[in-house]
């Protein structure tokens, strides 16, 4: 992935470079179709014009170097929910991108966690730098039965459900750790 520019790219725009890392590996292609420029003003992803295979390099022994973080250091506490359009705004001003370019970015990630969901997708997926988990899980289907009611401890039937996915959003340990703080 090539950055051009200043290295105090902000947090969020690792979110459009994490979307665009994954398309490319989707494509099962090792080299990148996309660029990420940076003049200043905004950053934009443009499509590589001649996207040639390398080879692959020989991996040599080296020390693992240890990775840092991209996420804020500290997020500020908003007081109040917002709206779609305030969060579009909130993350176009810190990252620099235009209100357009962002809403691509959530519709494209709104098609990944959708294409992950479906029938035969992978049935899992991580937001990056999030700390949000999200998977669906298959729910046998459940016979009727009889039952005590715990309010008025008459007899009920329960009926019978079919078989079922269900979408379950998990934290994972950094979102944990932030609410924490």
């Amino acid at each position: 992935m090539e950055i051009r520019g200043d290295s105090s790219v902000k947090p969020c725009f690792f979110l459009v470079i994490s979307i665009i890392r994954i398309q490319n590996q989707a494509r099962n292609d090792s080299s990148e179709l996309f660029s990420i420029h940076h003049d200043g003003e905004k950053m934009m992803a443009v499509k590589k014009t001649s996207a040639k295979k390398k080879a692959a390099p020989k991996a040599s022994p080296k020390k693992a170097t240890v990775k840092k973080s991209t996420a804020a250091p500290n997020a500020k506490a908003i007081p109040t929910k917002q709206t779609k359009t305030q969060i579009i705004n909130s993350i176009a001003e810190d990252t620099g991108l235009t209100k357009k370019d962002v809403a691509a970015v959530f519709g494209s990630l709104s098609n990944l966690i959708e294409g992950h969901m479906k029938k035969r997708g992978s049935g899992e997926f991580t937001i990056p730098d999030s700390g949000v988990k999200i998977r669906r899980v298959k729910k046998p289907a459940t016979k009727s039965r009889k039952m005590v009611s715990p309010f008025t401890g008459e007899e009920i039937t329960v009926k019978a459900k079919p078989a079922r996915n269900v979408i379950k959003v998990a934290p994972l340990k950094a979102l944990k750790d932030a609410v924490t703080k």
